[in-house]
């Protein structure tokens, strides 16, 4: 696949990835930050975050985002995961400039309104409780927490629900702005495009975006010295088992 890298003066990294026989165009906004990220009194704030930055910006209400993205017919999601948050959308190549710019106003400017701080944590609540009773998903996380103890590896992305009541709109505003750097974003492009006028528009947008220096996550500590088991009985038809064993480098 053919593809180009830009890193702006402001370091933002640009991957534009041109698909000329695409019937569409998909935006995507990348930040290096999630669950091994976070403190732990911040577990699960990257993933809420991701949940508020749809609530609203500086030059949009959360109406003005559904009808902009509605009325073009495009898809529009987010998702989190450990080393990352993502901000997308799909729709019709003519409609590149105007994903590009309601997700990066999304990504750059989101207010996180009070008003919807409370709704929303009901919502990241019930996703707790779903995984909590779903065994294939509940049965690695007892995993990860034996393997990695007490640290960011061993935590999940959804957090603990005390986090998750305690969280304030400062909390999430001051995480924000540590970690939505621009040394920690990267914006990718793909689909049938004009790639000059991607790039400038992209350049536009990301102009005014914070330049401190990148957060360093904690490293991980692999302290195991025996052999560890964890059995967590719980009311179901099935039974799920995880052996796990450390192995060769990544790379």
């Amino acid at each position: 696949m053919r593809y180009k890298k830009k890193t702006l003066k402001n370091g933002v990294r640009v991957l534009m990835i041109p698909m000329p026989e695409s019937p569409t165009i998909t935006y995507m906004v990348w930040v290096n930050t999630g669950s091994h990220n976070e403190e732990k009194k911040e577990n699960g704030i990257s993933h809420f975050l991701e949940h508020m930055v749809f609530k609203g910006t500086k030059n949009r209400t959360i109406r003005n985002i559904r009808r902009e993205i509605d009325g073009i017919g495009a898809l529009n999601n987010a998702f989190t995961w450990n080393e990352y948050t993502a901000y997308y959308a799909k729709a019709h190549p003519k409609n590149l400039k105007k994903i590009i710019n309601v997700i990066s106003d999304m990504y750059l400017n989101s207010t996180i309104p009070k008003e919807d701080l409370e709704k929303e944590r009901g919502v990241v609540l019930g996703e707790i409780d779903m995984y909590e009773d779903d065994p294939k998903s509940l049965v690695y996380k007892i995993w990860r927490e034996l393997v990695y103890d007490n640290q960011p590896a061993g935590r999940t992305v959804l957090g603990t629900k005390e986090n998750i009541k305690r969280f304030k709109r400062e909390d999430f505003l001051k995480y924000k702005t540590k970690h939505y750097v621009a040394e920690s974003t990267v914006v990718v492009v793909a689909g049938k495009f004009d790639e000059r006028k991607a790039l400038t528009e992209i350049e536009k947008q990301f102009k005014n975006i914070s330049t401190d220096k990148k957060y360093s996550r904690v490293k991980v500590k692999d302290s195991q010295k025996k052999q560890g088991i964890v059995v967590r009985n719980k009311k179901t038809d099935q039974t799920h088992l995880v052996i796990g064993f450390r192995s060769l480098n990544l790379f």
